[in-house]
């Protein structure tokens, strides 16, 4: 014989579980709206939207700088970089408002961003996808580190000086250049999730690559700018005391 449980009233100052499926927040709701808009952005863009351009000078204060650094990386050069920055904000002051909230509007401002750059690199590409040129400091390609580990175990241990990253201008030219003659498909994914702060996941996202091509990618893109670095700076401080 089978009891029928009634769900009971709460008391006074006591509160009962939500029942199953009618409400309450889920693990899985809850990680969903991580990926999306925030408040603030929707406010932001819902400004836009009923004609304040306050609300275009407010994300571009906060987009310009990182979007700024993240081009001069990709292009190598301060002036593509800007020109870049003014392509972005243009097509994002043409689509912000149809912008529907189902990733940050960090994120989609970056895709603008890394969509112009794939363009651009389309155009004027002079190597092949796989290969940069050659010379001091250049690389094989990509067929040099087939397995990451074995690339793991023929890459020495470096560490970098904080504060040299910090105050040392010329160190951080070096890693401008650096990232900039990686091959695009290496050099976008470093540039995202090192420098930039986003995640293996975001960077799937935005890059519509498989996490464990995400991560097989930034590790040998790690390795390439810790060779790079090494031959730039060896070079460099030869003759001075007290720097290897």
């Amino acid at each position: 014989m089978t009891k029928k449980v009634s769900r009971r009233k709460a008391g006074k100052g006591e509160m009962l579980p939500p029942k199953r499926g009618t409400g309450g927040t889920t693990k899985k709701n809850t990680e969903a709206k991580t990926h999306g808009a925030t408040r603030a952005d929707l406010e932001l863009v819902q400004r836009f939207r009923e004609g304040d351009l306050g609300a275009f000078d407010a994300i571009f204060e906060a987009y310009s700088g990182p979007l700024l650094g993240f081009l001069t990386r990709m292009c190598g050069n301060p002036e593509d970089a800007k020109e870049g920055l003014q392509d972005t904000f243009l097509s994002v002051f043409r689509y912000l408002e149809g912008f529907r909230g189902e990733a940050s509007l960090k994120n989609w401002i970056f895709k603008i961003a890394v969509t112009a750059c794939l363009k651009k690199k389309r155009k004027m590409q002079p190597f092949p996808s796989g290969e940069i040129e050659g010379g001091p400091g250049g690389w094989a390609g990509p067929e040099a580190f087939t397995n990451p580990l074995d690339a793991s175990r023929g890459s020495p241990e470096w560490k970098l000086d904080p504060e040299t990253l910090v105050l040392d201008d010329e160190f951080r030219r070096y890693i401008v250049q650096g990232v900039a003659s990686m091959p695009y498909i290496y050099k976008v994914v470093i540039n995202l999730r090192d420098f930039e702060g986003f995640s293996t996941q975001e960077v799937s996202r935005l890059l519509r690559l498989k996490e464990s091509t995400v991560k097989v990618r930034l590790h040998r893109a790690r390795l390439y700018l810790q060779d790079w670095l090494k031959r730039r700076l060896r070079v460099s401080e030869q003759g001075k005391p007290g720097r290897a």
